[in-house]
């Protein structure tokens, strides 16, 4: 499971503080980017309230077909395990 606490203190802000801004990652492989964006995402569907379709305010760009399958995958894991508790 996905958890808020594996993020620093920086991130943590980037993927939940500042969930309603624009915002750009770049970094090297490994350093979370996919996990804030997933905690970025879960926190605005969530936050969306009664929006009839919060997806179609959203937008990802990824350079591989495989990053955007795991993207895909981590923010339903997420929201599934959000919606178990």
């Amino acid at each position: 499971m996905i958890d808020v606490r594996d993020l620093t203190d920086r991130q943590r802000r980037a993927a939940v503080e500042r969930a309603r801004e624009n915002l750009a990652l770049r970094s090297g492989a490994g350093c979370g980017k996919t996990l804030v964006l997933t905690l970025r995402f879960a926190e605005l569907l969530m936050a969306s309230g009664g929006e009839e379709s919060p997806l179609d305010r959203l937008a990802a760009v990824t350079f591989t077909e495989k990053a955007a399958m795991e993207m895909t995958s981590r923010v339903r894991r997420l929201l599934s395990d959000y919606a178990v508790r």
